[in-house]
């Protein structure tokens, strides 16, 4: 390649790691076919293929979904050409096979890392790859042995392997083993953060055991994790909307609101979920001017009421009124024939309906 310039000066032939460079921009444009182009004329030129280059190029490969072409890659082309893999290029293989749905092939080539001529015993990352692979195809069952399988393998999960686990094991509802797993956690010294316990106060939201709930947002609490605006994450908002559910459906109506003020404390603001939480909660109590009273929050906030809250006034007496003269326009109206003849009529007559039902929602 190299040519004469201008002056006679030779130009310096590419490097091995020029060619690196170009097999990486090749990859982040997602041209493989360039890529496997630009390791052919490094071969050609009497180079040899290090760590890196092949590591960008499975990247490459796996992006394009030819998932056979990275695994021929490193299994059999990579060890002719003198090459061998190394952890980071087994953690991208992992990766890819886990995004493509083969998590139980991705789970055999980790067993394969530290067998003969492998690269030895995978790290953490490895196993969390596979771990969260299995959690993805719904293979709970394999997923929790493989992290038995890891701990008698001697690697120490790390936060993020517990958070998985967790986060796996509350999605399919087994909320014991989830908790035996936290148990652990605590008892390996790895402390649990705001997912962990997010995780599992939606696990129990979720399956409707409304104590185990509240129990963990205290324990939460206090081990120092209040949910706090740092990263201004939606899970903590989600957190503090559960917990007021939770007390809500419990009847606990002012616990359910000195987590409502925590809330607006650490500079969370109520969305609509929150809002009509708490004015369900105070209608179903028949505690109606208090659910005047956040609903005009609620509005002062500038959070748009959506049809639920607007149905929730609608259906308790004394506050018709206030429901129907608020209503923005005529999308915002009930379908139900009979509610709709009473808004109508209440918006034309602006009086006020008393007696009645307390119960809404």
């Amino acid at each position: 390649m190299a040519r004469a310039g201008h002056h006679g000066a030779s130009a310096s032939a590419p490097s091995s790691h020029t060619y690196g460079i170009a097999i990486d921009c090749c990859r982040r444009v997602r041209r493989p076919d360039l890529a496997l182009a630009a390791v052919a004329r490094l071969l050609r030129a009497g180079l040899g293929l290090d760590a890196i280059a092949s590591t960008n190029l499975l990247r490459g490969l796996f992006d394009a979904g030819r998932t056979e072409e990275a695994l021929d890659l490193l299994v059999r082309r990579m060890p002719a050409l003198g090459c061998v893999p190394d952890v980071i290029s087994y953690g991208v293989l992992l990766k890819g096979l886990c995004n493509a749905r083969r998590s139980q092939q991705a789970c055999e080539m980790l067993r394969k890392m530290s067998g003969e001529g492998g690269v030895g015993a995978p790290n953490v990352y490895a196993y969390n790859t596979v771990v969260d692979g299995f959690f993805k195809e719904g293979k709970v069952h394999k997923a929790y042995d493989l992290f038995h399988e890891m701990i008698e393998q001697g690697t120490s999960p790390d936060v993020a392997t517990y958070n998985s686990i967790i986060d796996g094991l509350c999605k399919s509802k087994a909320m014991d083993k989830a908790e035996s797993v936290l148990e652990q956690m605590v008892h390996d010294g790895v402390r649990p953060d705001n997912w962990t316990y997010n995780c599992l106060i939606n696990g129990y939201c979720t399956s409707r055991m409304w104590k185990d709930s509240v129990r963990l947002f205290k324990e939460m609490s206090s081990s120092g994790l209040k949910p706090d605006i740092c990263s201004c994450t939606v899970p903590d908002l989600d957190i503090f909307n559960m917990l007021i559910d939770t007390y809500a459906k419990c009847g606990m109506v002012d616990e359910a609101m000195h987590i409502y003020e925590a809330m607006q404390k650490q500079g969370l603001n109520p969305n609509v979920v929150t809002c009509n939480t708490v004015i369900s909660a105070f209608c179903r109590l028949g505690r109606l001017a208090d659910a005047v009273d956040k609903f005009n929050e609620m509005t002062d906030l500038g959070v748009p009421p959506n049809p639920a809250v607007y149905q929730c006034l609608i259906h308790v007496s004394g506050v018709l009124t206030v429901a129907a003269r608020t209503l923005p326009g005529e999308e915002w109206l009930p379908e139900d024939g009979v509610v709709r003849a009473v808004v109508e009529m209440l918006v034309g007559s602006k009086s006020g309906g008393g007696g009645g039902g307390t119960h809404c929602c």
